[in-house]
């Protein structure tokens, strides 16, 4: 399966002399890394974390491009890639936690997500988000035989490489060990501090309530010591700031617009997994389940669109976002573009209430336009839905099936 963003990893590694591919654990960092490496450096072998800090060149000096696999194990060997490096892509890193690394002309960040649907090969791909936004394509007609019930499988085996082409009873047993892996291990690894297991997981099941809301971080702190027992509010906070910094819970900004005064517009964040597959495994739901639960199902689809979205965006410089106000206008993502330029796009799982989604996005444009406001009109306005065929309203808004979409 090829990943969508090796071409992006090719034109870092001309122009830096080393690239850093960072993301969750189980994403494909490791794999994808290889098919550009010569020679590998795995820091999860103690003996060579030992050498990194006493003589970090004896072990870079090998066949380029290296790879240096877990490369936080060693966070120092950055300093001394940076420092001995004599040519561009001598170097690729990876890493599954987030340790602040800031890009410049020496280092390139690649953010790696779980594969989207065209990635893992259920989307047909007919549709690219980019002609979409910036050519108007033709979609008329367009059909996709990802329908309500396979795109539900899709979101509960997740988009982890491994987990595809498994069976049922192999996917379960391969993401609730990915649940204990976190709370067990990942959370302790990422900074040496002995945290608890049950907490970790009681933190988690309460944010799969919260996801695709914008819930405030007092409800998710309430509900985790409803379900859990007393616990101060500074340790929530730090094992919610581990689980993003290993890149499981994520948060998006809202849309600061000059079009509503800023008291109207909602800038809270909005709370989404790395993958929609964690969030039906913490609950246990599987696929025949979710189908009947419809308003379960539509919360976690928008965190699957929006796992599908920051793929493709990603690609041409694209930043998902959302737009809400408190009159209840809203609009689920807003993919900021370059010249600040915006496509907005909601997110239906059913045909009934894509009436509602066209209200929503028109009444938008139209303030857009009627206020003297900074924002330009969008490039397009897409409503992504878990239908079969695609086409384009007499308004000129795209309604498109999530199995027909690619970058």
């Amino acid at each position: 399966m090829k990943r969508i963003v090796r071409d992006n990893i090719d034109a870092k590694m001309s122009s830096s002399k080393a690239v850093l591919i960072r993301g969750v654990r189980g994403c494909g960092k490791t794999e994808l890394a290889n098919e550009y490496a010569n020679s590998v450096l795995d820091m999860n072998d103690n003996n060579l974390v030992h050498i990194a800090y006493a003589k970090p060149d004896i072990l870079l000096d090998s066949k380029k491009p290296v790879l240096i696999k877990d490369y936080g194990k060693a966070p120092e060997l950055l300093d001394t890639v940076k420092k001995i490096s004599n040519k561009n892509g001598d170097y690729i890193l990876t890493n599954s936690y987030n340790l602040k690394e800031k890009e410049d002309s020496e280092l390139s960040l690649i953010e790696l997500r779980p594969l989207s649907l065209f990635e893992s090969g259920d989307s047909n791909g007919k549709i690219s988000l980019e002609n979409l936004i910036y050519n108007g394509v033709e979609i008329d007609g367009i059909t996709t035989e990802l329908d309500y019930e396979k795109v539900a499988y899709c979101l509960c085996r997740g988009g982890f490489p491994a987990n595809i082409n498994k069976n049922k009873k192999e996917l379960n047993k391969i993401n609730n060990e990915y649940i204990k892996e976190i709370i067990e291990k990942d959370i302790i690894k990422i900074d040496g501090v002995r945290r608890n297991s049950e907490l970790a997981y009681n933190l988690l099941k309460s944010y799969t309530n919260q996801i695709s809301t914008l819930s405030s971080d007092r409800e998710l702190i309430d509900e985790t010591v409803n379900s859990y027992g007393k616990v101060c509010d500074k340790t929530i906070y730090n094992y919610v700031k581990q689980l993003k910094d290993l890149f499981i819970i994520e948060e998006t900004k809202g849309w600061k617009v000059s079009f509503r005064n800023e008291t109207t517009v909602r800038l809270s964040p909005k709370k989404f997994f790395v993958d929609p597959s964690i969030g039906t495994t913490l609950m246990n739901i599987k696929p025949e389940k979710l189908v009947m639960n419809f308003d379960l199902y539509a919360k976690l689809f928008k965190n699957l669109v929006y796992r599908d979205l920051n793929v493709y965006a990603s690609t041409f410089g694209g930043r998902v976002g959302y737009y809400q106000d408190r009159y209840d206008l809203k609009s689920d993502f807003v993919i900021h573009l370059e010249n600040d330029e915006i496509a907005l796009v909601e997110v239906q799982l059913s045909d009934h209430d894509i009436e509602e989604s066209i209200k929503n996005l028109l009444k938008i444009r139209k303030l857009i336009n009627k206020e003297k406001s900074e924002e330009k009109d969008p490039k397009a306005m897409i409503i992504i839905t878990a239908g079969t065929e695609a086409y384009k309203t007499k308004d000129g808004i795209y309604v498109v099936p999530i199995g027909s979409l690619k970058n």
